[in-house]
């Protein structure tokens, strides 16, 4: 299994613990962090010009000595210039005159009109070298329909987890291997959800299948975090995963973790949920109203 940082929490509050460290992540803690990183064999990290400042705290640390996937926003009215600056200040901040990969970060604005231009754009910037691997960042399914005549991506970067199982059973990932797309797996914790100790609150609806995974895990953090990876690798064969963190000590434990042999319960499978909300974090507003 592979291991790719995630950083979105590098620029302020990320995921359900809502815990803002941002004052921690100055360049000596950010140098430990590539250390940790290190030790534990942890060599990819996960970032995108969405993450307010990240870019450039990467950049100023030993952090970009990492091979770093980023993510880029492009228009729905493709401007080839524009694009560029975009992607120069990308590499500026990050210090760096080449990154492992870029991926599109938002399809929803990908059409027939710009769907070639957006294309050729990346495509190039792996031809001279800026990049080694291109490819998408998705949610569901329809964000690979207008792409899926014009190109393959070399990584589609996708949600994934015990209660969202949605592009496994709709053939997706089934079909990207075929085509030996890497996949790359986030959202492996639901934001935290996963992890947490007690029902948030906020989820007080969904107390039956939290307490089916708080009794299958024995409410054990090691256990949430990995089954949550281990049984993703162990049933449908997926490799690569994005987890963020909030400090070394979790880097650390995740190391410790990975390391770990252990039998993994096969009725993980039969926690489910139909619940289009609870699967996708941007309908968690519609629990807040």
């Amino acid at each position: 299994m592979q291991i790719i940082l995630g950083t979105a929490q590098l620029s302020g509050n990320y995921g359900i613990s809502n815990k803002n460290l941002t004052n921690r992540y100055n360049k000596s803690y950010l140098d430990k962090i590539y250390k940790t990183s290190k030790n534990n064999k942890i060599n990819y990290l996960d970032t995108s010009e969405n993450y307010p400042g990240v870019h450039k705290k990467i950049g100023s640390s030993k952090l970009n000595q990492l091979k770093i996937i980023t993510k880029i926003n492009l228009d729905k009215v493709f401007d080839k210039k524009k694009s560029q600056f975009r992607f120069d200040k990308i590499l500026k901040d990050l210090n760096k005159d080449s990154i492992y990969a870029l991926l599109i970060h938002n399809p929803v604005n990908l059409n027939n009109k710009n769907i070639l231009s957006t294309i050729n754009f990346i495509k190039n910037l792996k031809s001279e070298n800026k990049v080694k691997k291109i490819g998408i960042s998705i949610y569901d399914k329809k964000d690979l329909n207008i792409i899926k005549n014009f190109w393959v991506p070399d990584i589609v970067q996708l949600p994934l987890n015990i209660f969202n199982r949605n592009l496994i059973k709709d053939k997706t990932v089934n079909t990207l291997l075929k085509k030996n797309v890497e996949i790359h797996v986030r959202s492996i914790f639901l934001q935290g959800l996963l992890l947490s100790k007690q029902v948030p609150k906020k989820f007080i609806k969904f107390k039956p299948i939290l307490k089916m995974w708080y009794s299958v895990t024995n409410n054990n953090l090691e256990k949430k975090i990995s089954f949550s990876i281990k049984s993703i690798n162990k049933f449908y064969n997926l490799k690569n995963f994005v987890i963020g963190f909030d400090d070394i000590e979790q880097i650390n434990l995740l190391g410790k973790i990975l390391k770990k042999i252990e039998k993994i319960p096969q009725n993980l499978k039969k926690i489910k949920t139909d619940s289009k909300i609870l699967k996708d974090p941007r309908r968690w507003y519609k629990l807040w109203i």
